[in-house]
């Protein structure tokens, strides 16, 4: 277990892990019909030279969105496909909600981990949420906000608890 440097101890459960950083350049996005959401998000962070990002929010129109819940509750680490539901939405759509943030494979790929909300205008303000998968295509448009993470290297790996691709945040050094 790990315990906090606060003038009142605090006790966390093993796997609980976290890094100070601070926020480096905002990124402000609009992105034109026809634009993965997901894939488009990892591009722009590609060609800013931005390793780790957040998600701050957005607002966009969407012609289908697909997310992913887990349905089940696995009885042993991982959780798998087979305890997974996706959910593909057609629209048109609303984005109300979207949070996450943008991390490293050990190869240096980007992953995306945002969750969503999206609303259908009949039945009215039908909404669906869960984490966001390819397959949300801008409708009209897309707006968002990234922020650049400094100080912290968010790496994506295998934990050795849930045996899943959790997140580890990472205190980069003056060395890097």
């Amino acid at each position: 277990m790990a315990t906090s440097t606060s003038a009142t101890p605090v006790t966390f459960l093993a796997g609980t892990r976290w890094a100070s950083g601070g926020f480096g350049r905002l990124i402000c996005v609009r992105l034109a019909p026809g634009e993965d959401l997901k894939g488009a998000l990892e591009a722009i962070t590609v060609a800013e030279g931005i390793e780790h990002a957040l998600i701050l929010g957005g607002a966009a129109s969407l012609r289908r969105c697909v997310v992913r819940n887990v349905g089940v509750a696995p009885k042993q680490w991982p959780i798998t496909d087979a305890q997974r539901v996706w959910t593909s939405i057609e629209g048109p759509l609303e984005l109300v909600s979207i949070m996450g943030n943008i991390s490293r494979w050990p190869d240096g790929r980007p992953y995306t981990h945002a969750h969503v909300i999206v609303s259908k205008g009949s039945p009215a303000g039908e909404c669906f949420g869960g984490h966001l998968v390819d397959g949300a295509e801008i409708l009209t448009t897309g707006e968002l906000a990234l922020a650049e993470v400094t100080g912290v290297r968010l790496r994506r790996d295998r934990d050795p608890d849930t045996l899943g691709e959790e997140l580890f945040p990472d205190p980069l050094r003056a060395n890097g």
